[in-house]
């Protein structure tokens, strides 16, 4: 990102924002519930009836100990400093209680995403593309203040890789991150991810640089396997057919139980990253196409199909009075065109893979998974009740 050319633009927004009442931000969809923290996709309306956005928007609890790290980002942004790396800080100030973050949207895909749609034969190149710079990204975080800043929540999910430049993967959601402090023995109030969280997370004395680096390795592992590391990948030496012995070697250092063992800064763990044999010659990393879900696979066809014999044969019955049970037209006609498909629809969404209906249509892009649920059985509900009052009536 570069924000040499959008410094103006964004003072001034910050300015706008900072006027705002809360009740000026449309809320798009819920990114994320955790503990003490709410994370959401907002669009600001204007006095003009337009709308200004997206926004990542943050509302913390004062009292969950999160978030600390925002406030001292925003005041040294707003004397100047420019994180390239970061989501940019538009407005942090404290609201009935909570602390509100808001911040630039990164358009693009996470860590997670682009690696799990990737083949297995694309992930070592895609590790050796993405991860130096994952790293760098973590280097910039530990040295943007005096004091370095420790992540602690390095995760698939808290890496994005921008849609325009997937090679400068961007960091987010520091809620749990803190500033290193010289002289402290421990610091575990906020565990983290626990297949990404060092032992020094768990009690085991300060969280420093060396704890970000231990995540990195086990990032780089995830990279080359799809899989989140598990307690006995450790027991293996991270032995795995998808993990090579020269990388094998940088993540067994880096993710070592002893913070002395590591790689002491994530800047040396990309080098040793650089260092390794080149696979072949790197491609285009695409966050767009092949990253993006689809729709299409074998298993939604399969549905569809089902779904599309059992509405056929359905509305079949219903234009086949020799068809209907007993009771009236509307009985038979409801029965057929509405209680049916309605019920064949909801098993349906049950079975199918859903990941693209929640990329691409608005409906269900605004609503979590439990509220599409809570929606669609409160509908079913109301069928149900309709179809139960036309018996009713029909017996009368």
């Amino acid at each position: 990102m570069t924000y040499d050319e959008t410094d103006e633009i964004h003072d001034e927004l910050a300015g706008a924002l900072s006027a705002a009442p809360a009740d000026a931000y449309r809320i798009e969809r819920v990114l994320k519930r955790a503990p003490g923290e709410l994370t959401q996709l907002v669009y600001l309306r204007t006095a003009a009836g337009g709308e200004l956005g997206p926004f990542v928007r943050k509302v913390i609890d004062r009292d969950s100990g999160l978030g600390g790290v925002y406030v001292e980002l925003a005041a040294r942004e707003h004397e100047g400093l420019r994180v390239r790396q970061l989501p940019r800080i538009i407005e942090c100030k404290a609201e009935n209680g909570s602390l509100v973050v808001v911040m630039e949207h990164v358009p693009g895909h996470t860590l997670r995403e682009v690696v799990e749609a990737a083949r297995p034969q694309q992930r070592e190149e895609l590790a050796a593309r993405l991860m130096p710079a994952v790293c760098d990204a973590a280097s910039e975080l530990h040295t943007v203040l005096d004091q370095p800043i420790v992540h602690r929540d390095l995760t698939p999910g808290n890496v994005m890789c921008p849609d325009g430049d997937p090679t400068t993967p961007v960091l987010i959601d520091l809620g749990i991150a803190r500033t290193w402090r010289d002289g402290a023995e421990s610091d575990t109030t906020h565990l983290g991810t626990r297949a990404y969280a060092p032992p020094e997370q768990y009690g085991f004395g300060q969280t420093d640089v060396r704890s970000d680096v231990y995540a990195l390795g086990l990032l780089a592992f995830f990279c080359l396997t799809g899989r989140d590391p598990a307690p006995a990948d450790r027991g293996r030496d991270f032995a795995d057919p998808a993990v090579p012995d020269a990388w094998r070697a940088v993540i067994a250092r880096a993710a070592a139980l002893d913070p002395a063992a590591r790689c002491q800064t994530a800047g040396e763990l990309a080098l040793s990253l650089r260092a390794l044999p080149a696979t072949k010659a790197p491609g285009p990393i695409s966050t767009t196409s092949e990253s993006s879900p689809r729709f299409w696979m074998m298993r939604n066809i399969l549905v569809i199909a089902a779904f599309a014999i059992v509405v056929a044969a359905s509305v079949y019955d219903a234009v086949t009075p020799a068809q209907w049970v007993r009771g009236g037209v509307i009985l038979n006609l409801f029965s057929f065109l509405v209680l049916v498909p309605y019920l064949v629809f909801v098993a349906a969404f049950a079975l199918a893979d859903k990941r693209w209906l929640r990329t691409n249509v608005a409906w269900f892009r605004v609503r979590t998974p439990r509220r599409t649920w809570r929606d669609l059985l409160l509908v079913l509900l109301g069928v149900f009740a309709v179809f139960a009052l036309l018996i009713a009536v029909s017996g009368a």
